[in-house]
This record gives structure tokens, C-alpha cells and sequence, in this order.
């Protein structure tokens, strides 16, 4: 029974860490698609990297980063239940990769998806997202 119970703690550990990196990126994930412009899907997008400071390199590799963790851990949530193509969407919308922009269109384009978030933003008082649904 006590080998059982040194287990435990190392449980209670992960289960915390796992709740805790959802509530992270429901929180950031929220933040990012109540952001997007309106015309988000209709327009190129423009990059935002300009590379002349130590300053600015580290913030754009910070971004990009913070992307890929969304996006991998929208990949977990499609697995278990959770929010899984919001959070690879909002992932998406944060990188500075060409081809995240036409994945997160596709993503986008689904209409559960853009139900969902026109949802959130019209929680925030913000623009639905325009997008031709499939």
C-alpha cells in the first residue's frame, strides 16, 4: 500500500501541470481569435518581423514559439475533449509561417469552427469573421 502512495503526489503533479497548460492556452487562444481583424480571412496577411534589433529577434522567435506550443496542444485536444481546432487555429493566427496562413484559412473555413469563434467574439463585442464556410 505505501508504494501506491508514492506515486501520488507525482500524479496530483502532472494532472495539475495539464490543467494548468489548458487554462493557459484557452486563455491565449481566446485572445488571439477575439483580436483578429474582421477581414482577417480576406486580405494577405503582412509580416511582422523586422529584424533589426536583439529586441525584436527575441520577440518574433517568442511569438513563433508560443505558436508551435499552441499548436501542438491543440493537436493533444483533438484527442481528448477540449478545444482542439480553436487552439491550433489561434496558434496559426499567432505564427509568421506562409503555410500557417493557409492552414488556419482551412481551418477556419469549416463552419463549426467559425461558428465557434464568431461565438467568442461576439462574447467581446467584436466582428464575426467573414469566410466562405464549407
Amino acid at each position: 500500500m505505501s508504494e501506491y502512495r508514492a506515486w501520488i503526489p507525482a500524479y496530483s503533479i502532472a494532472a495539475v501541470a495539464a490543467l494548468g497548460a489548458l487554462l493557459i492556452a484557452s486563455v491565449v487562444s481566446i485572445y488571439v481569435l477575439v483580436r483578429l481583424p474582421a477581414d482577417f480571412l480576406d486580405r494577405p496577411r503582412q509580416r511582422t518581423f523586422s529584424g533589426c534589433s536583439i529586441y525584436a529577434s527575441a520577440a518574433f522567435a517568442l511569438k513563433n514559439l508560443l505558436a508551435v506550443a499552441l499548436v501542438v496542444l491543440g493537436v493533444v485536444l483533438t484527442l481528448l475533449p477540449g478545444p482542439g481546432l480553436v487552439t491550433i487555429a489561434a496558434g496559426l493566427a499567432l505564427s509568421d509561417l506562409p503555410v500557417g496562413d493557409r492552414m488556419l484559412r482551412k481551418i477556419l473555413e469549416r463552419r463549426p469552427v467559425l461558428v465557434s469563434v464568431n461565438g467568442l467574439r461576439r462574447k467581446f463585442s467584436r466582428a464575426p469573421l467573414r469566410a466562405e464556410t464549407r
